[in-house]
């Protein structure tokens, strides 16, 4: 056998795609027809960098290249339609994206004839998400407060509150929609860095689009309001903030000791908002308030030491009106370096100053100016209230029972200040409005302030039950210790100690000092020089008799009381 006849058995079995190609070729050569030079031999079929060597082909013109994305060769000779159960062994499956020259099969011996590529449903792709289109009104300004420290920490705080899976559902969606702008996965990503990398990526305004319009695939509706909140909010706290410094842009005179003006920032504390309030102490922001007022470290110590020598006046500062009273009261002592005076101790002094800071400069800002006669009838109005809800123990009252009171709730809410109106729910669905005092305790100074005035007005003794009218001669010839008397033993008999404030705002509304501020709600001259020692040896009889051993702690604060 020579070497002719075993390349002719090798070629079936063992022939290259390229030598299956070739071989095709030299059977058709029997034809006859000599209007095709036929090679010997064709090299095999490379897609790789080497190009097909052409230059001996003389007579046949020359095929265009086929692209590297065409579908499937064959060297079966009836092999023209090609389809996916085609089992031949020498087919080679390419992939390519959807061009042209990839979208179609063609046949090594004919590649003219091309037949379109059968996409399969496994080859689908499943489509992302339509990323939602970010809009800004560029005629619409940024509002001053919308900061980058503001977005990061409200964004922090809404992506905080999701739970572990709804985040993970938000990191995903964030990935599949905005991808391009991410080099890793969130998912790998703590809060910090998810949101730095937000809003690196984006604006401000678009990171809060952003999102919420997450939050809102992924059915976070409640989450979504928390922060068009926290934005609100922080927009209402600058506006308020600019509108304060445009008022009271700098401090009037009086309130330096060197008579300098100051501007707003170097005297008042940052400004804080919260949605609700338990009427406590904020210690720190008072403090911060007191040290800022006064550059003197010593004197803002003296301040703070005096607010901190009662829990009533230290409770009492978390209303920013009480703590300017209490630097107004130390400002003129300070500018007197010779003298180491202080305001009076007594609590009676610095509510009676908020009660008239309330009512007049407070209240010039709302509504007209009143008589002096007007202002002592409205204050008899709303102490009579006061007192009765005192008697009953109450503290608060619905706005269905506010109209039996007589009182103006917008005088009393709005212009004066004295009250406040908040909204709660006895029931389910069931929504009330109701209005409480200040604080408590301005309820009790204002219930001894009508006992006060009813008895050096009117000369009667509110706790004199007994008395009728007809006895009103006699009882005006009533001194004001036995309005004391009854006032302590009617304190004592009450276990609950529900009138300690009240009595101790009673027995120091006639000290000097604080019956010349009430003076004018008088409607005759009080003078009571002996009221401090008789009220002091009764209150200390009660302690020594010893009746009430629960309640010697109240008198003791009384004499305090009355010795400052």
């Amino acid at each position: 056998m020579d070497d002719s006849e075993l390349e002719e058995m090798a070629t079936p079995s063992g022939s290259s795609l390229g030598d299956a190609v070739s071989g095709r070729g030299q059977s058709m050569s029997g034809e006859g027809d000599e209007l095709f030079y036929i090679p010997e031999r064709r090299p095999s079929l490379d897609l790789g960098p080497s190009p097909m060597d052409t230059s001996h082909w003389q007579y046949v013109d020359q095929a265009a290249s086929p692209a590297l994305g065409y579908r499937s060769m064959t060297s079966e000779d009836d092999s023209v339609h090609m389809s996916d159960e085609d089992g031949s062994p020498t087919r080679v499956q390419l992939s390519g994206a959807d061009s042209y020259s990839s979208c179609y099969s063609l046949d090594s011996d004919d590649c003219e004839k091309m037949i379109p590529k059968l996409k399969c449903k496994d080859d689908t792709v499943s489509e992302l998400p339509v990323k939602p289109e970010l809009f800004q009104d560029p005629n619409e300004p940024r509002h001053p407060s919308l900061t980058v420290a503001f977005t990061f920490k409200a964004i922090s705080k809404t992506l905080g509150k999701l739970s572990e899976a709804d985040l993970r559902y938000f990191k995903m969606l964030l990935w599949k929609r905005y991808s391009h702008s991410f080099n890793t996965h969130p998912q790998g990503l703590d809060m910090v860095d998810l949101v730095d990398r937000l809003l690196e990526c984006f604006n401000l305004e678009f990171s809060l689009q952003i999102t919420k319009t997450l939050l809102q695939d992924i059915e976070q509706t409640k989450m979504i309001d928390y922060l068009e909140t926290l934005c609100i909010k922080n927009e209402v706290r600058h506006d308020l903030c600019e509108n304060l410094k445009k008022k009271f842009g700098e401090v009037r005179e009086d309130a330096d000791p060197q008579g300098e003006r100051r501007p707003f920032d170097d005297v008042f504390t940052d400004l804080y908002i919260s949605s609700t309030c338990d009427n406590g102490p904020n210690i720190e922001h008072e403090d911060e308030y007191f040290q800022k007022r006064f550059t003197d470290p010593d004197q803002a110590a003296r301040v703070i030491a005096y607010i901190n020598s009662s829990k009533t006046l230290r409770i009492m500062c978390h209303l920013p009106l009480f703590c300017s009273l209490v630097a107004d009261e130390f400002q003129p002592i300070f500018r007197n370096q010779a003298t180491r005076a202080e305001p009076p101790r007594n609590i009676t002094y610095m509510y009676t100053k908020l009660l008239l800071a309330l009512i007049r400069p407070h209240r010039a800002f709302r509504a007209p100016h009143r008589s002096l006669n007007k202002e002592r009838d409205f204050l008899m109005t709303v102490g009579k209230m006061a007192f009765d809800m005192l008697e009953r123990g109450k503290f608060k009252i619905s706005k269905y029972d506010w109209e039996e009171t007589g009182v103006n709730d917008e005088e009393v809410v709005i212009n004066s200040g004295l009250c406040t109106q908040y909204m709660r729910s006895p029931h389910v669905l069931c929504h009330e409005k109701v209005i409480s005092f200040i604080h408590p305790t301005m309820q009790e100074y204002l219930a001894a302030l009508y006992v006060f005035l009813y008895f050096t007005n009117q000369g009667k003794n509110i706790f004199e039950q007994q008395l009728k009218d007809r006895f009103k001669g006699i009882f005006k010839g009533h001194t004001a210790i036995e309005l004391y008397k009854s006032a302590v033993d009617h304190s004592l008999r009450h276990d609950d100690g529900k009138y300690d404030i009240f009595l101790r705002f009673l027995l120091g509304m006639g000290l000097k000092t604080n019956l010349g501020l009430l003076e004018p709600f008088c409607t005759a001259t009080v003078k009571w020089p002996t009221l401090v020692e008789d009220a002091t040896a009764l209150i200390e009889k009660r302690i020594r008799e010893n009746q009430y051993p629960g309640r010697n702690g109240n008198l003791k604060l009384c004499l305090e009381e009355l010795k400052s």
